[in-house]
């Protein structure tokens, strides 16, 4: 059994505290607008990432997720630190904060919601203000938390009825997910695809931003994940 911690433990997750604080409304009532498009593929705009030897996958799925909500709000592209999110939301999450041992999802969203994501290119220069640390640390620049108050997320759902209620989710244009879990011996195949889940030990944080209703590559609907180990996992870092 593999025992390896990769950053993401799902017996840590406070589920009840993510539950309390969502939003709450039946997305199944909710009419999918006629130009949801049946592909929504956020490649052209999303960099591919690799979070290296630092627990930070939660983090940066949080940034993914904070980037498909900037990019929906403004048509504009913005890259926010996984490192940051990472950090704070240690800080909320039951004592992790300065262990590199991972951080929780409710720990990252109340981070998302009280800190905001800090952007990579802060003053939007073209170049980086801000760059992911190499290593565990818990030093901030000072003017990371004034750039991330900027960036605020309003509110968060919880979505546990499967496929139909994280597609539906996606379609109506409202964000990203965050999905935390067991890790192992899983992964896609050559043309991307997961086909089989078989985790053996450790756990993971992963974004999910789009979604292929063509049926053109893989004969089935599928939603398209978005991962933090860089360009080699996958196709070009999704599956």
């Amino acid at each position: 059994m593999v025992t390896e911690f990769t950053g993401y433990n799902p017996e840590l997750e406070e589920k009840l505290k993510l539950h309390n604080t969502a939003l709450k409304f039946d997305i199944g009532s909710l009419l999918l607008s006629s130009d949801s498009p049946l592909k929504y593929d956020p490649t052209d705009w999303w960099v591919t990432e690799n979070q290296g030897p630092v627990g930070r996958c939660a983090g940066m799925a949080a940034a993914s997720v904070g980037e498909l909500c900037y990019k929906l709000q403004t048509n504009k592209i913005m890259q926010f630190n996984g490192h940051y999110s990472y950090i704070r939301a240690q800080q909320k999450s039951n004592g992790l904060y300065g262990r590199d041992r991972g951080s929780t999802i409710n720990g990252n969203i109340r981070a998302a919601k009280e800190n905001g994501l800090c952007p990579l290119d802060w003053d939007k220069n073209g170049r980086i203000d801000y760059p992911m640390p190499p290593r565990y640390t818990t030093e901030i620049p000072q003017q990371a938390d004034v750039m991330a108050a900027k960036y605020r997320i309003k509110y968060h759902i919880m979505l546990n009825e499967g496929f139909d209620a994280m597609l539906h989710f996606l379609r109506l244009g409202q964000g990203g997910i965050m999905v935390g879990a067991a890790w192992g011996n899983w992964g896609p195949n050559s043309q991307g695809l997961v086909e089989r889940f078989n985790p053996d030990g450790g756990g993971h944080a992963w974004a999910i931003l789009g979604w292929d209703l063509t049926r053109t590559m893989f004969n089935q609907d599928v939603l398209i994940m978005y991962n933090s180990h860089g360009t080699r996992w996958g196709i070009n870092g999704k599956a």
